[in-house]
């Protein structure tokens, strides 16, 4: 699925877990700023928290668990403070891709997805665990891929996902 990315409020987190707020405080890392807050949602099925900002409130992160498997934790961090975010995990000797007791944590890209799967865990739907990627691809290369896919009889998707496989080969053979 191709998707264009858009700004995320706290308002479409609010929406999504049905503005049922059952914590929040002060966010302790630096990160983000100082104006940082933390709101937390739990159900019987799940829990989400997100970061914001309580002047402009800019969301910065959302990350969300099963609170029945504990195997599904997905995260989305805003772009513009990945780096931030990470570089502070590094200061503080954290692994930013452990959500607690050595459990995965997946990063998420898409704003549209992580608001998808904190629904879909908050309310105990099915949903596809797979985080969605968002590439930028020039005219060009999304030609040659279209072109693909019609030859071999598959969609646009499949036909990016053998291409992703066939680089990740490719680098695995080179780095030997």
């Amino acid at each position: 699925m191709f998707e264009v990315e858009k700004e995320i409020t706290l308002n479409d987190f609010l929406n999504t877990c049905d503005y049922h707020v059952t914590n929040g405080s002060k966010f302790l890392w630096e990160c983000y700023g100082e104006n940082t807050r933390v709101m937390s949602v739990e159900t019987e099925y799940g829990a989400a928290e997100c970061v914001f900002d309580f002047k402009t409130l800019m969301l910065y992160e959302i990350s969300v668990h099963d609170k029945m498997k504990r195997l599904q934790c997905y995260r989305w961090i805003d772009k513009n403070f990945k780096q931030a975010y990470h570089g502070e995990c590094k200061a503080r000797n954290i692994d930013p891709c452990i959500f607690i007791d050595d459990i995965k944590q997946i990063e998420t890209d898409t704003p549209d997805d992580i608001l998808y799967k904190t629904y879909a865990i908050l309310h105990n739907r099915s949903f596809e665990p797979d985080p969605v990627m968002v590439f930028d691809l020039e005219d060009e290369s999304l030609k040659i891929l279209e072109d693909y896919a019609k030859k071999e009889n598959i969609t646009l998707d499949e036909a990016m996902i053998k291409a992703i496989k066939n680089s990740i080969k490719k680098e695995k053979k080179r780095k030997k």
